[in-house]
């Protein structure tokens, strides 16, 4: 075989045995139940995994996308392989593009939760003091008195009707994730102890003896390619442990976002109906004047 298959292989090996050992001994996400009401204050946050995503060393010994790209055009374009052989080599490494996209999908995504969790004290004190405001009785926008005429009022009232719509589409979105994480959250658990035994699995074929008669390149395609479903199967567990800990350290943020959301729709909704009541009248004088026009 080729001097770099066998670094790989052995790499792979060294680094499966690490990775069954923690995986065995790692202990389940306990995910409580979240109640949408009567919130307890989440303690101070902490946005350091407890699981981190695979080093950097451990990364480095996969190819890159681009140097996985280019192995896919050179045997594409070599005629010495036959087309099973390309079919299955191009397949081998299309699969490793896939998973290491993935695996930079869930770091990235890991990190936004982190951040979210690290954010938490400061949004929640700014939430805090913008639900203790009161509503307003009368909501009279500042230059009320400056527009005046049918059409003006007309205008701002279409632009008040569209403002509320855009609210009510936020506080939907809002709503709409509150509701995704407190469904998701007792799914976690057995989320991750599902990615644990997909990671047993993964690293057990690469711990399988080689078949006898397989050509060395194609041996080497399909280890990188068990290598790489190592990487995104990590990168999983990771978010699926942030995600744990980000939903319930910030439930009560969440769900003073909804209720902020849902207010800031009734005062839109108030100044609609300011703007409604002005162009009515606007409309009744209008009506009043034309008749009045009309009897001279």
């Amino acid at each position: 075989f080729s001097l770099r298959f066998q670094k790989w292989r052995l790499l792979a090996v060294l680094m499966v045995a690490i990775i069954i050992t923690n995986s065995v001994s790692a202990q389940d996400v306990v995910v409580p139940v979240e109640s949408k009401t009567d919130i307890a204050q989440p303690a101070a946050p902490t946005g350091t995994p407890a699981t981190e995503p695979p080093a950097t060393s451990t990364i480095a010994a996969l190819p890159s996308i681009a140097e996985l790209s280019a192995q896919r055009l050179t045997i594409q374009q070599d005629p010495d392989l036959d087309e099973a052989t390309r079919t299955l080599l191009d397949q081998q490494l299309s699969k490793t593009i896939e998973n290491i996209q993935a695996a930079e999908q869930s770091e990235a995504r890991t990190m936004a939760l982190v951040k979210e969790l690290e954010s938490l004290p400061q949004r929640l004190a700014d939430l805090q003091q913008r639900i203790g405001i009161p509503l307003k009785e009368d909501v009279v926008p500042p230059d009320a008195d400056s527009v005046q005429g049918l059409d003006a009022l007309m205008i701002r009232l279409k632009e008040a009707e569209s403002a509320v719509a855009a609210l009510r589409q936020k506080a939907q979105e809002t709503t709409d994730e509150v509701d995704r994480r407190s469904a998701r959250r007792p799914q976690l658990a057995e989320l991750k102890n599902q990615a644990n035994l997909q990671l047993q699995e993964v690293g057990q074929l690469l711990l399988a003896p080689l078949p006898e008669g397989e050509a060395p390149a194609v041996m080497e395609v399909k280890t990188t390619r068990l290598q790489s479903r190592l990487l995104r199967i990590r990168r999983e567990i990771a978010l699926l442990e942030q995600e744990s800990r980000t939903y319930e350290g910030t439930t009560r943020l969440w769900t003073l976002q909804r209720d902020l959301a849902e207010r800031d729709v009734q005062e839109a909704d108030r100044i609609v109906q300011y703007w409604q009541k002005r162009t009515a009248d606007a409309r009744r004088i209008q009506a009043e004047e034309e008749a009045a026009a009309a009897r001279q």
